[in-house]
């Protein structure tokens, strides 16, 4: 049992432990995106235990050769073990949900209205992968 599930979330999965929001009730992190309730307990020993660094100057996935995604683009077409991927400039980028979470007007990146995927996610993948090839 988790703090969260109290409040009607599920509790994160030991391998996404990163901290995304912080609120009276506990940290949060992202999960199938959705907002998840991240336990320490079965975070503590685990190598992917981190919080978002609000002064770091890059994004987790630059170092996998994509930009961050901006501010404007913050809608989850795809998650997998590395983060939330957006789409910029017909690019896949990293959503960095500190810079989302910060935006004023991008309230449904909250506990209370949790990250949902577009219904058109397929056909824009579809479309990307053609263009690869």
């Amino acid at each position: 049992s988790c703090w969260s599930e109290e409040l009607g979330y599920e509790c994160c999965p030991s391998s996404k432990c990163t901290v995304y929001l912080n609120d009276d009730s506990g940290d949060w992190g992202i999960h199938n995106n959705q907002w998840c309730g991240i336990d320490h307990s079965i975070c503590n020993d685990n190598k992917n235990n981190a919080i978002v660094d609000t002064n770091k100057e890059s994004c987790w996935s630059e170092e996998l050769g994509y930009e961050c995604c901006p501010s404007s683009k913050c809608t989850v077409y795809l998650d997998d073990d590395n983060g939330d991927w957006g789409i910029h400039n017909n690019q896949w980028c990293g959503i960095d949900h500190l810079v989302c979470n910060n935006k004023e007007d991008n309230n449904h990146n909250s506990p209370d209205n949790p990250v949902e995927k577009p219904k058109i996610m397929i056909m824009i993948m579809k479309k990307l992968i053609l263009k690869v090839k």
